[in-house]
């Protein structure tokens, strides 16, 4: 039988020597410190972005801890696409297109608009209209959510003049909608998105630049949708809805905006909804996907392969991410969850949750019935996020006092536990204001990232050698490194 092996993911942790922010550092963390002197220790890049100086993109560190392979940024896998000119010759949307000419229907474009295009690209947009134009379909519309890129209403103009130029030289297109991507949050803003789409109802204007205008409040925050055209724009049976994000939270929450909108309101027929790239936390079996830029084998998938039976811990509303990068179903593993907290009341609860999870970790490894336990505790990255310095640090005390038990239990059991980081934001908590207790500027960094591989092998014969704050800077390896190390301790190759 195998050694079980548990692999806990840390989210919200990095490593940084300096002090300022550092809720980490502050917390002086006594077991943290005796695991990574007593035992094999790792330090992990972060997972970049779009670039070199950019922060920690989750997305590309869950891809890669679950596939042991570094996915292209969307952006940078849709540019390729592009220069390839793979838009052209993508035979699903060719297939969409033909349809929509067959019956003379229209298409519908919906995603956001960003400063430099962080959550959306032009490029992106441009070349599925100019394929579209191509095809003869002249019926267009666009319908813009404006993300938090911008400060304030005369850089968002300039870049709606941007676009508005773009289009008009390719002589086909127009913005019929303008939306706050905040406002898709809420059940009001919602149910005025998707009557101004897919009904035409809503305040009307007669351009882009004078629904703008008229704001007082800032755009990604506006309280119901704009109308920017004289002209009518209404879904109709057989239309193409097609949702160009690149940023897959961007895309989650305008097709959840959606499709919780058509609950509502009655549904076109026959009409076609698309994502121009995959996305995760959403079940998307009845949207087409036109380019996938995810691994098909994932860490939990190799491991069934190969007979080892596995199990996933966490909060429940990390189920869907973790089901979307691992491929988890019953098939491949079982799956234990505690409940979720809500975000006003986790300053009360976050040492709760964080004691469910590792004591229901506790109770599988006790229990023998499983080879591999992956268990995600994202309790950090929510306290990092939702309440105050303090209160992090307090969160991550009450944290390190549970490693030791899991570490006994595992020495006991003879078993590997693998505790790593996919991001770090806890070491740089920036606030948003001198005064006390104000609210922090939280966002995952690109910090190097602790590893640790806990078992009677990898105990260290000198404990004293190494201090955690003074080898950060030693990061070699990727976030690969954990996909390899969990296959070691199987000796799959």
């Amino acid at each position: 039988m195998n050694k079980p092996v548990i692999l806990l993911l840390l989210d919200g942790l990095g490593l940084s020597s300096s002090w300022q922010g550092n809720a980490f550092a502050t917390a002086k963390l006594t077991n943290f410190e005796h695991l990574w002197r007593t035992y094999d220790h790792h330090t992990l890049l972060a997972a970049r972005g779009e670039n070199p100086s950019s922060m920690s993109d989750p997305v590309i560190a869950y891809s890669t801890v679950a596939t042991g392979r570094i996915p292209l940024p969307n952006k940078v896998f849709l540019d390729e696409k592009v220069k390839n000119n793979e838009f052209g010759n993508n035979p699903l949307y060719r297939g969409i297109l033909d349809k929509i000419t067959t019956h003379s229907s229209s298409l519908h474009f919906i995603g956001s608009i960003s400063k430099n295009n962080e959550n959306a690209s032009f490029e992106h947009l441009l070349e599925l209209i100019r394929i579209a134009k191509s095809n003869a379909i002249f019926r267009i519309n666009i319908h813009l959510l404006v993300d938090e890129t911008f400060a304030d209403k005369s850089e968002l103009l300039s870049r709606i003049n941007i676009l508005q130029n773009m289009l008009s030289r390719l002589g086909v297109g127009e913005i019929v909608s303008i939306s706050g991507q905040r406002m898709i949050h809420t059940d009001s803003g919602i149910q005025s998105f998707i009557k101004t789409i897919n009904l035409s109802i809503g305040k009307r204007y007669l351009s882009p630049a004078q629904a703008i205008q008229n704001q007082d409040n800032i755009l990604p925050k506006a309280s119901e949708t704009m109308i920017c055209t004289k002209n009518n724009f209404t879904v109709n049976d057989f239309d193409g809805i097609i949702f160009f994000n690149h940023n897959p939270k961007k895309i989650l929450s305008a097709i959840e905006a959606y499709a919780s909108g058509l609950k509502q309101y009655k549904c076109p027929k026959y009409s076609f909804i698309v994502s121009l790239v995959d996305f995760p936390f959403l079940c998307r079996d009845n949207l087409t996907i036109l380019f996938k830029n995810l691994y098909p084998t994932s860490l939990i998938h190799t491991l069934y392969e190969n007979g080892i039976k596995s199990l996933v811990v966490s909060e429940e509303h990390k189920s869907q991410v973790l089901k979307h990068y691992f491929g988890l179903s019953n098939k491949y593993a079982d799956e234990a969850y505690v409940p979720g907290v809500l975000t006003a009341r986790y300053e009360h609860e976050y040492g709760n949750n964080i004691g469910k999870i590792v004591k229901l970790l506790a109770s599988k490894i006790k229990d023998k019935k499983y080879d591999f336990i992956l268990a995600d505790l994202p309790v950090i990255e929510n306290v990092c996020h939702f309440c105050t310095f303090d209160e992090t640090v307090t969160a991550l005390r009450y944290m390190d006092k549970l490693l030791v038990m899991l570490e006994n239990l595992v020495i006991e059991n003879d078993a590997t536990l693998i505790i790593a980081s996919p991001y770090g934001m806890a070491e740089k908590m920036i606030s948003s204001s001198k005064e006390k207790g104000a609210n922090y500027k939280c966002l995952p960094t690109n910090s190097p990232l602790p590893m640790i591989i806990i078992s009677k092998e990898t105990m260290r014969n000198d404990v004293r050698s190494s201090v955690l704050l003074n080898n950060f800077a030693y990061a070699e390896k990727d976030l690969s490194f954990v996909f390899t190390s969990v296959l070691n301790c199987f000796k799959i190759i």
